[in-house]
């Protein structure tokens, strides 16, 4: 075929596969990019050979990567598409383009723990929006609190709640109070209080919320696993176990129903039952699913993790707390090679494996101190 006719012939494939699939890549519409996702991907295979930069080009590889990052967890081929959608978008100065690229490939960085390629990214995508979009904007709201999201991982709360604030007042404006974005908004605001222990300001917060999601998505969305899962962890807080359990348990029967078998949500649900059970002393439960967990998470995001390093951190202080101290420290001293690595000797993760690990040599001395008493008295009085 004349390579003219071949590119006429692809563009037009790629644009009807484009008007196919949904704009917005939500739950509702995974099974749609999941029958679509070969061609799609032969698609791709199409634009990087005959070197396509058509802005539907560009919106086909960033709707894609989206679909495998979320549902997926699929990030190496996610990057891979994000960033030539990004190329394609940059060639054909569509900047609303750009700065989805960049926003969307900084909340994948950030996933990762690649903190320092995420943070000029998100701010790079909000410094495109507001100038072309305005600062009201809804969709500069949106990435306000991507930011803000990345600033509460890092630990940095007083500019987290500054832009989680700033947003939810561009959002109320804007849009409905029950609209989905403003939901998320709360939740992540909620999520910051719960980490600052103000439990009060949290928890109608999560409650509203819930009770919306499950009416605007229904019962078994991934949003309400999220929401059901932030709640629980703050009654976990609290110790109230008998009202944590149940949340715990729903929002991974949502997950596992929803998304794939390796995806880290699915791994963070099991965490945190785990976690409960390891609390109520339920120690056999507790490692199943710490093993479990720890095994979706080296796979879908490879052993230098941090959430792999914070896994291995909670098998060992069941290992501690039930005196198996050789299997804890190997966990231990992985754990803190990783995190301190990947995020830094100051890091409050950090020091709290570290100090973790003090109680166990700590324990160990102790137990290892007395046997070295009993020993000597036996000698004494045989002698």
């Amino acid at each position: 075929m004349d390579k003219r006719l071949q590119h006429q012939w692809v563009e037009k494939t790629i644009l009807a596969l484009n008007g196919l699939l949904p704009e917005n890549v939500e739950f509702k519409d995974w099974q749609v990019y999941e029958r679509m996702l070969l061609s799609a991907l032969v698609c791709e295979q199409w634009i990087t050979e005959l070197s396509i930069t058509t802005e539907v080009a560009g919106s086909l590889l960033a709707r894609i990567a989206l679909y495998l990052k979320e549902a997926k967890a699929n990030y190496q081929q996610s990057e891979a598409l994000y960033l030539k959608s990004l190329m394609i978008d940059e060639t054909t100065l569509n900047e609303d383009a750009v700065a989805r690229d960049l926003n969307n490939l900084a909340v994948l960085y950030k996933a990762q723990s690649r903190y320092a390629e995420a943070e000029p990214l998100y701010l790079r995508s909000l410094e495109i929006w507001e100038t072309v979009l305005g600062k009201n904007h809804s969709i500069v709201a949106i990435s306000l609190d991507n930011l803000a999201v990345f600033y509460h991982t890092q630990g940095r709360y007083a500019e987290a709640e500054s832009l989680y604030l700033r947003s939810l007042t561009i959002c109320e404006t804007n849009l409905s109070k029950d609209h989905p974005d403003v939901v998320i908004n709360l939740n992540n605001l909620a999520e910051l209080y719960r980490t600052q222990g103000r439990y009060i300001e949290a928890i109608p917060i999560y409650q509203k919320n819930i009770a919306i999601q499950e009416t605007i998505f229904g019962k078994n969305h991934p949003d309400v696993a999220i929401s059901l899962n932030n709640l629980a962890l703050l009654h976990c807080t609290q110790r109230k176990y008998a009202e944590a359990e149940p949340l715990y348990i729903r929002s991974l029967a949502i997950r596992e129903n929803v998304l794939s078998q390796n995806h880290p949500y699915l791994a963070q649900s099991l965490n945190n039952l785990a976690v409960l059970y390891s609390a109520q002393g339920k120690n056999i439960e507790a490692e199943r699913l710490y093993k479990r967990c720890l095994a979706i998470n080296e796979d879908a995001l490879g052993k230098d993790h941090p959430d792999v390093a914070n896994n291995l951190n909670n098998l060992a202080e069941l290992y501690r707390t039930q005196g198996k101290y050789i299997e804890a420290e190997l966990l231990y001293i992985k754990s803190l090679a990783t995190l301190e690595k990947a995020l830094g000797a100051e890091h409050s993760l950090t020091k709290q494996v570290k100090e973790n690990y003090e109680l166990l040599l700590a324990a160990k001395i102790s137990k290892t101190g007395w046997r070295n008493v009993i020993r000597n008295l036996v000698g004494y009085f045989v002698n």
